[in-house]
């Protein structure tokens, strides 16, 4: 129940806010959000693996990011108590986080902060993997903010530069994932991306999750003599769905995606238009990987972007009665999908416990 209080509550305070006091509303949110993270206890696989590194109790290889260690020991001059950790990592999630949803206000990427958030919070695994993937979300939150600015401005900016050094720090994949979101931005800017080749390629990938593809290909490295270094991983148990939804959700949520194409033609903004291509094409590919933890963890690189074909569909259904009525009915089922991955699996990260009160929320 905290997840969803939490959610209620930061949509309030964003949407009663007029656009000056907006940054306002977004910082009281994410403020709430600091709070749950920071005071966290046993949410998630990997809680009490981070305090086992920073208490020297797990080897930590440091190929898997070299200067995650330095940033441990810099927190243990500070004090040898590993809440520090989670303080001082949820501090850098948060600001991080609040500075890519600006930036998306501020261009004009975004109109409505809040409902950006609400549909990330319910139809991805974002607001989870804030509390069970801490290295690599704040890797994945440094590459989404290089390149608003990069994409905004058109140069590197030295705030760019820390964000590099910061991704580089915390997780070795931020080259791999970095990579991905150049490479589907560049892709979305293609001209021979229509509006009829892109519903294609939905129907392709869903067809490809249907018969789960991806199951096949694990089997069949699994089974065969190809070894590689997160060989049996492949199979690992801490899968997690980011597409979330199978038989009716699913084929809603393909049917949103392909109607937000078709409003594409209401697209004066070229950038954004760029945007909602990106997001068709990511969540084609989440589709097809849906049941791959290790390719999952990149996509958290990616999931930023793959609600923007739901965000400018809602930003559209607001020209008429009928379909503010679609639109609120939308808004409904991504809350049920939230609720039915709390309730339905409440184990981990889906229940959230804190340091403060030590009990179930």
């Amino acid at each position: 129940m905290v997840y969803i209080v939490y959610l209620l509550i930061s949509m309030f305070f964003i949407k009663i806010l007029d656009k000056r006091e907006k940054k306002i509303g977004v910082f009281f949110s994410l403020g709430i959000l600091y709070f749950l993270l920071a005071f966290q206890f046993g949410v998630g696989y990997d809680y009490f693996s981070y305090i086992e590194i920073f208490k020297g109790e797990q080897e930590f290889n440091s190929i898997r990011g070299n200067g995650f260690l330095f940033y441990i020991n810099f927190l243990k001059v500070i004090t040898n108590k590993e809440i520090i950790f989670f303080i001082t990592s949820s501090f850098i999630q948060t600001v991080l986080l609040y500075n890519f949803l600006m930036k998306l206000y501020r261009n004009k990427y975004i109109e409505k902060i809040e409902i950006y958030l609400f549909i990330l919070i319910t139809t991805t695994y974002f607001l989870f993997s804030l509390f069970n993937t801490i290295r690599s979300t704040i890797s994945s939150l440094c590459f989404a903010n290089i390149f608003l600015n990069y994409i905004t401005l058109k140069k590197i900016k030295i705030t760019s530069i820390l964000y590099l050094f910061i991704a580089a720090m915390f997780h070795s994949s931020f080259f791999i994932g970095g990579l991905l979101i150049i490479i589907f931005y560049a892709i979305a800017k293609l001209k021979c991306l229509r509006k009829n080749r892109m519903i294609i390629y939905l129907f392709i990938c869903f067809l490809l999750y249907k018969i789960k593809i991806i199951k096949i290909i694990i089997k069949f490295i699994l089974e065969s003599n190809i070894n590689f270094y997160y060989k049996y991983y492949l199979e690992s148990s801490m899968a997690y769905s980011p597409s979330d939804g199978s038989g009716v959700i699913s084929i809603i949520m393909l049917m949103a995606y392909i109607l937000s194409l078709i409003e594409k033609k209401n697209q004066t903004n070229v950038e954004k238009e760029y945007f909602l291509n990106m997001g068709v094409l990511i969540y084609g590919v989440s589709l097809i990987i849906n049941e791959s933890p290790i390719l999952n963890r990149l996509m958290e690189y990616l999931i930023l972007f793959q609600i923007f074909p739901l965000q400018y569909l809602m930003e559209n259904l607001e020209t008429n009665k009928l379909l503010k009525v679609l639109k609120m009915m939308f808004l409904i089922l991504c809350l049920l999908i939230l609720l039915k991955k709390i309730f339905y699996k409440p184990t981990r990260e889906y229940v959230y416990k804190s340091i403060i009160f030590n009990k179930l929320e």
